[in-house]
């Protein structure tokens, strides 16, 4: 997993969420960090979860940063491990320049129903970057839940 020495820890109290019915909702996890996650049923694509760049902490915007989500996947059961195709996306998004900074879809077989840091890319943030999360919209996965993000100089 992710041990390094310093790292920027950005829990969901700095999220944004698409709270809409069936789309998500912030829960009480147990296994997550903080004992709290954000759940997205796993039949959208819609960018349920984000962080943008006026949230995050000052030095956040200075250097490059090595981008981690936290994220666990609960599959449908009978949805075995050859399972193929995409559990969730996840990436860090330009507003102002209009184009993605980074991101990355965690396949279905990665998905272990077990929080897991996955790494996005290396970016450089801007006042336009936000940070985002989506289901993939695969029949096999019920749920993608979203602890945090971790950012590594």
């Amino acid at each position: 997993g992710l041990k390094p020495k310093r790292y920027l820890d950005l829990q969901d109290n700095l999220a944004n969420f698409v709270v809409e019915p069936d789309l998500g909702e912030f829960r009480a996890d147990p296994d997550a960090s903080d004992g709290f996650a954000f759940r997205m049923p796993g039949n959208h694509r819609r960018w349920g979860f984000s962080i943008r760049a006026g949230r995050l902490p000052v030095p956040a915007m200075k250097g490059r940063w090595q981008v981690y989500v936290v994220a666990r996947v609960d599959k449908t059961v009978g949805a075995g491990t050859e399972a193929k195709g995409y559990a969730f996306e996840a990436g860090v998004y330009d507003e102002k320049a209009r184009k993605m900074q980074t991101s990355r879809a965690i396949r279905l077989d990665a998905a272990d129903g077990v929080y897991r840091s996955f790494l996005l890319g290396t970016v450089e943030f801007h006042p336009g970057s936000y940070l985002w999360v989506a289901p993939a919209a695969h029949p096999q996965v019920q749920a993608v839940w979203v602890d945090r993000f971790c950012l590594v100089p």
